[in-house]
């Protein structure tokens, strides 16, 4: 066994400082959080000299998460001041051991400003709210995103992940697609690509992978502790897909792509992308149509100025055509009725004459 992790574990271990239950001590403006009783009940027969030192040194961690960083701005400080005022808030109620209030001040203030011992809080706030897989994922962050963390604290918190990881089942996620969040019932367990495994609760839980543009893929797996499972997922991507919008002079009016009735003026739907070939029609006016070019996520606005189809009595060929028609009538009667020797009327076309009919 390491000798270091040995003597993490004799009751006068500083472990106890950061893993343990609550008790809240003043330093300056901060609120140090202590443990007055380990898991062990041990916290009372420690002496002086430890209680010192462990509060030395948990006023240096939380100091650091309150202390001021770099920031200029007015509103910067005033993000700063709020995420300030909600760890102090998260750490009295931890200290009450209200862990669900502490959790949603902890969270709150890491939002606000990201501090990694903010994770920490965290780490150990899920912990004691029994979340076992959450705090694991804290932990590790915290670890990740801490510039320098104290060798004996760093073993401390290795330990703590190593007993909760045996609460839990390791998980295989393989998700060939990048940039694809998968989920656990609630819980975001991160985006693709996934580390080699992740930890979740024991049970059956449903696994979700989203990604925009992509069809979500799920899978429900029964999980036991200590055993690992694979979970693959494989969002499909969605076709790509634009808005198409039609408007018309004329409504209702009938619009089709292609061959294929979609609907009536005015009209906006989702449509795949391409080359359309649009048309739209009324009755009693004359159809329009037109070819355009429907990108990826593209709003195509389209109007179609529908002209009236013209009576047949507003035609001028009607009428030509009507009156030439009438006058051949006029002349087929004359050459019918006259004799055939009469002579045309003078100063008139000899006109029944030329156009005779009969021999």
């Amino acid at each position: 066994m390491d000798p270091r992790r040995r003597s993490l574990r004799r009751p006068s271990a500083p472990q106890s400082q950061y893993l343990g239950r609550p008790r809240a001590a003043a330093v300056g403006s901060a609120v140090v959080i202590g443990r007055g009783v380990d898991s062990q009940g041990c916290g009372a027969r420690r002496g002086a000299g430890t209680r010192a030192r462990r509060s030395a040194l948990l006023a240096l961690v939380l100091l650091g998460a309150l202390a001021p960083g770099p920031l200029a701005a007015q509103d910067a400080e005033d993000e700063e001041a709020q995420a300030r005022e909600l760890f102090i808030e998260g750490a009295h109620a931890y200290q009450a051991e209200d862990y669900d209030t502490a959790l949603e001040a902890f969270t709150r203030s890491y939002a606000i400003r990201p501090v990694p011992v903010v994770l920490f809080n965290l780490a150990q706030t899920l912990r004691f709210l029994g979340r076992a897989a959450e705090a694991v994922d804290a932990f590790d962050r915290y670890l990740e995103t801490e510039d320098e963390v104290p060798e004996e604290r760093r073993v401390a918190i290795e330990d703590a992940v190593a007993e909760l990881r045996a609460e839990l089942a390791p998980v295989r996620l393989i998700v060939d697609t990048p940039g694809v969040e998968v989920r656990v019932g609630e819980r975001l367990l991160g985006t693709s690509p996934f580390p080699e495994r992740v930890w979740v609760t024991p049970g059956s839980r449903r696994f979700e992978a989203t990604k925009e543009n992509h069809e979500p893929a799920t899978r429900t797996v029964e999980l036991r502790a200590g055993e690992e499972a694979t979970v693959r997922l494989a969002p499909q991507a969605l076709p790509a897909e634009g808005t198409l919008v039609v408007t018309a002079s004329v409504d209702p009016a009938v619009v089709s792509v292609g061959e294929r009735r979609i609907g009536e003026t005015p009209l906006e739907l989702p449509y795949p992308a391409g080359e359309l070939e649009v048309e739209v029609e009324a009755p009693g006016y004359r159809s329009f149509a037109e070819v355009v070019e429907l990108a990826d996520g593209q709003r195509l606005e389209l109007h179609a100025e529908l002209t009236p189809r013209l009576r047949l009595a507003e035609k001028w060929w009607f009428w030509a055509t009507l009156g030439g028609v009438v006058v051949l009538g006029v002349v087929a009667a004359l050459a019918a009725t006259l004799p055939a020797d009469t002579q045309p009327l003078e100063g008139t076309l000899p006109t029944v004459r030329a156009l005779e009919l009969g021999p």
